[in-house]
């Protein structure tokens, strides 16, 4: 409930949430992941790796699993899942609120809490 509270806190600044077609489009965000914090910065977006696309074939692998159930939300048309939601959450207020960079170091400062 906390992630989906938060996750209406981003909505209401019009940012505006897609998902990634990586076969259309390839990884918008590939040269640097300081993208991101740009894409948000410059043009108030932010694109999202889709839970479904790196699950596997969508068969129910993990029943019971609460980051994998449906959300009332909608990222490019398709329904959300809890996970597609927290990812959301986690980048922006996990690294581009914050400013802390999306490699592994900007992750382990995150968790230890440095800036």
């Amino acid at each position: 409930n906390e992630t989906l509270e938060q996750y209406e806190r981003i909505i209401d600044t019009g940012l505006k949430v897609e998902f990634i077609d990586y076969e259309k489009d390839g990884d918008p965000y590939a040269k640097s992941p300081r993208l991101a914090i740009l894409d948000v910065v410059e043009n108030n977006h932010l694109w999202v790796f889709s839970t479904e696309d790196g699950f596997g074939d969508g068969t129910d692998k993990y029943p019971g699993n609460p980051l994998l159930e449906e959300t009332q939300y909608k990222i490019s048309g398709k329904t959300a899942l809890a996970n597609d939601i927290f990812r959301v959450v986690h980048d922006y207020f996990g690294h581009i609120a914050n400013g802390v960079g999306f490699r592994a170091d900007g992750d382990t400062r995150q968790l230890l809490g440095v800036p």
